[in-house]
């Protein structure tokens, strides 16, 4: 997820809601041979199983679509409920909007000024990924 340039501070009691603010701990995602991850991201794209090729699409939609930047900060465009009429669970918009936050900050605090240009390279990989797994 586009979430990597977010400073990863962690917590040693729970390092999941130190970097998102919110208690994810207990998501665990498993791939097709059984594997354990505990982010959906860190899932070979050749070990999804249908429903999470189908969820990484629809996040990558949200990221391509409805992320813009204005002022150099990333802003999303869609409210909580059109997010989840997307068929997306809730504890995804809040860690895109946690992300966001936190991307914000660290592009103030490090001086970044080209976050416009960044988040365009970003979406046309998550683009290119979505032209490689369209149904």
């Amino acid at each position: 997820m586009f979430f990597s340039c977010k400073n990863n501070t962690s917590d040693d009691k729970n390092p999941t809601k130190a970097v998102t603010g919110y208690d994810i701990s207990d998501t665990v995602f498993v791939d097709i041979k059984g594997n354990r991850y505990k982010h959906l991201a860190q899932i070979p794209d050749s070990l999804y199983t249908p429903d999470q090729e189908e969820l990484v699409r629809k996040i990558s939609t949200v990221m391509v679509k409805y992320v813009k930047v204005e002022h150099n900060h990333m802003v999303l465009e869609l409210t909580k409920e059109d997010f989840l009429k997307m068929g997306i669970p809730v504890r995804f918009y809040k860690i895109f909007k946690q992300s966001i936050k936190d991307n914000n900050t660290f592009f103030d605090t490090s001086g970044i000024t080209n976050v416009k240009e960044m988040i365009n390279e970003s979406k046309a990989d998550y683009q290119q990924w979505l032209n490689e797994h369209k149904k």
